[in-house]
């Protein structure tokens, strides 16, 4: 049983960043099941017009606000899905005070905003892709030591650690997530994170695209829809801990370009740049306990994940 009841019986769910890429499709998803949807987002990355459901409750709001113990109060959410953060690892190396502002200092408020805590299911979204740091082997799985390489990874460990803490302290029931490389529609190309998104639209646009380092450093890139097909199952289920969401396959950047390339029938060559502070050579996830424990695989492969994101990104212009 559900904390609050099943995800078909109106739930009250509040979804920070729900105006951002893995957030609104995770509103969408969950306003189809039939629950009731507040979303508090600064909009500091997105527009309101692009992503926001209109279904949804619709809150501007940065996480670090003062306000926002009184606005959760008043929304009284049975399940929260923090979204809500700084993701860029090259930005957070520039500005390791910044990216902890964001991602350590709002979540700690968000924390502290609750009351009668052990009502609340709160699913928080990590990283998998830079919070065990350098991997050259095989794929990780969870117990596989966390060592971040950039103050982005630093950041959503510090969290997870935070967040054991107050479960522990006011039995709050938690769920963390550590995603891969997640990429698809609605993705922002003009940030500094997101290289499937980036690439594509610098190729639709005719312009050059840069890679940072060789090219050979590898990801493990999933699909945003599994991701949020992931979060619904495991919430379903009453999941708690931490699970990786990847899907153990390795794809270096030089593939993403030329697979993006040949569809695309882009015929410049990449600049490559030297590479970034942050940046890792390698990693891919070991999701089993995914599929042990939620009956969890992803679904969409890298092809067709890059054909639904070129075709999001021929529909529509961001701002």
């Amino acid at each position: 049983m559900l904390i609050g009841g099943s995800l078909k019986n109106n739930n009250s769910i509040l979804i920070t960043g729900g105006a951002g890429f893995l957030g609104s499709h995770l509103v969408d998803t969950f306003l189809e099941k039939g629950n009731r949807i507040s979303i508090i987002d600064n909009l500091s990355t997105t527009s309101k017009s692009n992503h926001i459901n209109p279904e949804a409750e619709f809150i501007q709001m940065d996480i670090n606000d003062t306000n926002l113990k009184k606005t959760i109060k008043k929304i009284n959410p049975k399940i929260i899905i923090h979204c809500a953060s700084q993701t860029s690892v090259s930005m957070s190396s520039r500005n390791p005070k910044k990216d902890a502002e964001n991602n350590i200092l709002g979540t700690l408020n968000l924390l502290e905003s609750f009351y009668n805590s052990q009502d609340y299911y709160f699913v928080f979204i990590s990283t998998g892709g830079a919070i065990y740091g350098e991997n050259t082997g095989l794929s990780v799985g969870e117990n596989h030591p966390c060592s971040p390489k950039s103050p982005y990874g630093l950041s959503k460990l510090t969290v997870e650690n935070y967040i054991k803490y107050f479960s522990e302290s006011i039995r709050m029931k938690h769920l963390i997530v550590r995603p891969a490389n997640i990429f698809g529609p609605r993705q922002n190309p003009h940030g500094e994170a997101g290289v499937v998104s980036i690439f594509a639209n610098s190729m639709l646009n005719n312009q050059n695209v840069s890679i940072f380092g060789d090219g050979n450093d590898y990801r493990d890139y999933v699909y945003v829809n599994d991701v949020v097909n992931f979060i619904e199952k495991a919430i379903e289920k009453n999941a708690s801990g931490v699970f990786n969401v990847g899907t153990g396959i390795s794809i270096t950047t030089n593939k993403v370009f030329s697979d993006l390339a040949e569809i695309l029938n882009y015929t410049k060559k990449p600049n490559y740049l030297p590479k970034r502070p942050g940046d890792i050579k390698g990693i891919t996830l070991d999701s089993k306990k995914a599929l042990k424990e939620i009956n969890w695989k992803p679904k969409i492969n890298f092809e067709q994940g890059l054909n639904e994101t070129i075709s999001f990104l021929k529909s529509v212009t961001l701002n």
